[in-house]
């Protein structure tokens, strides 16, 4: 009878413990899946960071091309304006009586279709975007392309005005060249002794 009882408390264990196994794999499965779905919510939480982080650059973006081009039309406005109170200055009556233009005949200063060349420039994110500076002073705040920064169209532009004046200078000095060598040419023929490179010399010596 002893020994039923001991057979039957033994079968009892074995079924509890066999419980207490089936209850910890179940648990341990529910937390393996509680694991997968905290990391796949960090995931999530990280793309959409990422994602607005890239929507609020190029949000930056568009505002600040929208605030470069409110700031050209505005400086090239202003700079038709004022050019035009200094050449044409609004004087006493003028002030007085609005309606009274005494420069009304006066030629404006700049044609209608002439716009100030403006450039609004980021040369931090451009030093940034070409690897002239350091990465760890980060990443560019604004801007994805040298070209939004705008600085290669400012280098272009000064590139082209001093391409103009280069020009200028360049046909000044030809057209100097070319009337001495006419002057140097009728003093040849003028000058017998000429014929001989002393003579040359002094013909150049005399022009100069």
């Amino acid at each position: 009878e002893v020994r039923d009882i001991n057979l039957r408390m033994k079968a009892k264990e074995e079924d509890d413990a066999e419980d207490l196994v089936g209850l910890r794999d179940e648990k341990k499965s529910h937390i393996n899946y509680l694991n997968e779905q905290i990391a796949l919510k960090k995931e999530n939480i990280q793309n959409l960071e990422k994602r607005s982080q890239d929507l609020q650059k190029a949000l930056k973006a568009v505002a600040a091309i929208i605030r470069n081009e409110y700031s050209t039309a505005r400086m090239q406005i202003d700079f038709r304006a004022g050019l035009e109170e200094l050449v044409n200055p609004v004087g006493e009556e003028e002030l007085e009586h609005p309606h009274v233009r005494q420069n009304e005949s006066l030629p404006p200063p700049l044609p209608d279709n002439f716009q100030l060349n403006v450039n609004c420039i980021s040369a931090n994110d451009y030093l940034k975007l070409k690897k002239l500076k350091s990465s760890s002073d980060g990443k560019p705040s604004t801007f994805s392309s040298p070209d939004q920064t705008q600085i290669p169209a400012l280098c272009g532009a000064v590139h082209e005005t001093t391409l103009q004046y280069r020009r200028f200078f360049a046909q000044k000095l030809a057209k100097k060249a070319g009337n001495l060598l006419e002057l140097m040419c009728q003093s040849v023929a003028e000058t017998r002794s000429t014929k001989t490179p002393g003579g040359l010399k002094q013909a150049f010596d005399e022009e100069m």
